[in-house]
Formats: structure tokens, sequence, C-alpha cells
């Protein structure tokens, strides 16, 4: 083939290629309608409340033991296993709050290992009932 031939075909399937992925490359706008008592995990406008920027800490953990300026989180912490957000303890967050009568889980571990809700694994299906835009919905035993 000579090359006007070849040019031609060239750009002609760009064409085409380019009129084929146009409806593909749109951006699809989907309205959302979220009723006006739905908590703020069901609600996929909220992205986040009172927390803080993004940031990168860009520290390597090897040797993190013997920093003194960072915190482990490894240990025994106090835990309190609610169902859905709406049974959890109120003003659990407040420094004042007794948790005396919690229990004892370690970290870093799975609560669900340690006996609090249900292990729930699962590479096929969602063990959850799909009633979207709802979240909470507790999985079939």
């Amino acid at each position: 083939m000579t090359e006007k031939k070849l040019s031609f075909i060239f750009l002609l399937s760009l064409v085409s290629l380019s009129m084929y992925a146009q409806p593909f490359m749109r951006r699809q706008q989907v309205m959302v309608t979220v009723a006006p008592d739905a908590p703020d995990w069901e609600n996929p406008y909220v992205l986040g409340i009172n927390k803080e920027a993004y940031h990168a800490t860009l520290d390597v953990p090897c040797g993190i033991s013997d920093r003194t300026d960072v915190l482990t989180l490894d240990g025994v912490w106090k835990f309190h296993w609610s169902p859905d957000p709406g049974c959890r303890p109120a003003d659990f967050y407040k420094q004042d709050y007794d948790c005396s009568g919690w229990d004892d889980i370690v970290v870093p571990c799975p609560w669900q290992l340690q006996g609090f809700g249900k292990a729930i694994y699962t590479n096929m299906t969602s063990p959850y009932k799909l009633d979207w835009p709802k979240v909470m919905t507790a999985p079939d035993d």
C-alpha cells in the first residue's frame, strides 16, 4: 500500500474510534435522593465529619519501637461492641466517660475473632441485605 492510503486508513480509524468512544467518555451525573432523616453514614454526600486534612507522614517503620516521638497503638484496649451506631453508648468519646465495665481486646486483631459480632469473609457475594443506600442492615445468620 502506498503511504497516502495508509495515512487515510489510519485517519479514518481514528475518527471512527473517537465517534465510538464519545458516549463512554462522557461523565454520567447521577442524582441521588437522600431522605431528610437519613443518618450521615447512609448519605453519599457526607464525605467526612470532623476529620483532619489528608497528610503523609513519610516515616519508615524500621526501628519504630526505639523512637520517642511515635506512639504505637498495639496493646490491650477497652472495647464495647454495638450492633449498630444507634446502640452505641452516648458520649463515649468524652474524657470523663467511665468505660470500666467494657471488655478488653488485643490490638491489632479483628474484634470478630475475639468474640464480638459475626466474623464475615466472602469473596463471592455480599452477606448483607442489599438495601441501597442503607448500609447498616444485619447479615443473615
